[in-house]
């Protein structure tokens, strides 16, 4: 009965491991498309008078496309959610 409860309790804290993982993958990648997603409009302001501006403003909406991508691939959120629902209850 003892190994049974360790092998619980290990697969339980991995799981939440990997819940606390896959939510801080969510919420970077989510900080970084808002940041972004708001610098574009206020560098844009700039592009007239500094012309790498839009060589810049073109770097940071592929990054903001990357990053959105790659959350809707992995689907972070989604897997995270379905930990988080299996584990609690």
């Amino acid at each position: 009965m003892d190994y049974i409860n360790e092998r619980l309790n290990q697969q339980m804290q991995y799981y939440k491991d990997k819940c606390k993982k896959l939510q801080g993958e969510f919420y970077s990648l989510s900080i970084i498309s808002i940041i972004v997603n708001a610098l574009i409009p206020v560098l844009s302001i700039a592009v007239d008078s500094f012309h790498l501006m839009k060589y810049i403003i073109a770097l940071l909406s592929a990054l903001v496309s990357i990053s959105s991508s790659i959350l809707l691939l992995k689907r972070t959120k989604d897997r995270w959610l379905v930990i988080e629902l299996h584990t609690n209850s």
